[in-house]
């Protein structure tokens, strides 16, 4: 949302809602889902109660507006970096720096969102929707690797396939960064992942469609 423009009332409550989004994180990361209560939540924000309902109506509802957040910024990341001119490879690895760069920017977070999603036991709404948006995301990995397909940039094995390798690369690191309490970044990690997936994925030949044109 843009701030210029806005009325101070406006920008005051622009404010409080992001100090009580702020705030829930940091319950929901140290609590987990379904520990984590409203009022909780408005101890560590240091606004009321009913403040908190007038704004968000519900835990769910808070939950579901930092999803939204969090998948909103790896969209527009995506976009970013995908829309640009250059190789298909390029733009993979810079892709895969910059999705490492969101993660270690907020692994709590991360973290408790996917753990939340992939197991949650409690009835949340929300959580088919924004599975569908991922699945939309993913459809658009898989439309980019196409391309590298077509360029002969990558292996003639689907892009679908290529984009299910990818993320699950990603995803099984970050999980396990998780799980074992890692909270400090390892660069060399990162380059060992990436060259796997591009040893797996990269044609050796990327002329060869040229010349058989």
């Amino acid at each position: 949302m843009k701030i210029k423009g806005l009325s101070r009332r406006d920008r005051e409550r622009l404010r409080h809602r992001g100090e009580i989004l702020e705030a829930a994180m940091k319950v929901f990361v140290e609590s987990g889902y379904t520990s984590a209560t409203m009022e909780s939540i408005a101890a560590k924000s240091e606004f009321s109660l009913a403040t908190l309902y007038k704004f968000f109506g519900s835990k769910e509802n808070l939950f579901l507006e930092i999803l939204l957040q969090m998948i909103e910024r790896l969209e527009l990341l995506t976009d970013d970096i995908l829309g640009k001119e250059g190789s298909v490879k390029d733009r993979t690895v810079k892709l895969f720096k910059a999705r490492m760069d969101l993660y270690w920017d907020n692994p709590g977070l991360i973290a408790f969102i996917e753990d939340v999603v992939n197991h949650s036991r409690t009835e949340l709404s929300c959580l088919e929707d924004l599975k569908r948006r991922y699945l939309t995301y993913v459809n658009r990995l898989s439309m980019f690797f196409s391309e590298g397909i077509t360029r002969n940039e990558f292996r003639d094995i689907g892009g679908k396939t290529i984009a299910i390798a990818y993320e699950g690369i990603l995803h099984m690191y970050f999980h396990s960064c998780s799980k074992i309490g890692k909270n400090e970044r390892d660069r060399q990690d990162e380059v060992n992942l990436l060259s796997l997936f591009m040893e797996g994925a990269f044609s050796a030949n990327p002329a060869k469609k040229a010349e058989d044109c």
